[in-house]
């Protein structure tokens, strides 16, 4: 991280230098930046996701609004939506008397 970092600073330094006509390293262009490992995100232990999803519903006076982002955020958290497909869900994605939820998602995916 602190090489990129690095490389990327004197990279822009060159690049605000040949701007102004000071000087130019066309050579310094050419090198690579190395490679970081994507890090993912930490999960919650369960004892705090259990304590979000309880507190979230705490925020709001409005009893129905308290049960929405309660369900929003079990729908995020705790099936891997993303917002946009939470927020898209109607009553007619859920099946009278079933247990599961059609959830369609980007390219159309379900």
């Amino acid at each position: 991280t602190s090489t990129a970092r690095a490389l990327s600073s004197v990279k822009s330094f060159y690049r605000f230098a040949e701007k102004e006509g000071h000087a130019r390293n066309a050579a310094l262009f050419t090198l690579k930046t190395p490679k970081l490992p994507k890090a993912l995100p930490k999960a919650l232990p369960a004892r705090q996701s259990f304590q979000a999803i309880a507190e979230i519903g705490t925020l709001q006076e409005e009893d129905w609004i308290a049960k929405r982002d309660t369900a929003i955020l079990m729908l995020l958290y705790g099936a891997g939506l993303r917002i946009g497909e939470a927020l898209s869900l109607t009553p007619a994605h859920v099946m009278k008397g079933a247990e599961s939820l059609t959830v369609t998602g980007k390219g159309s995916k379900q």
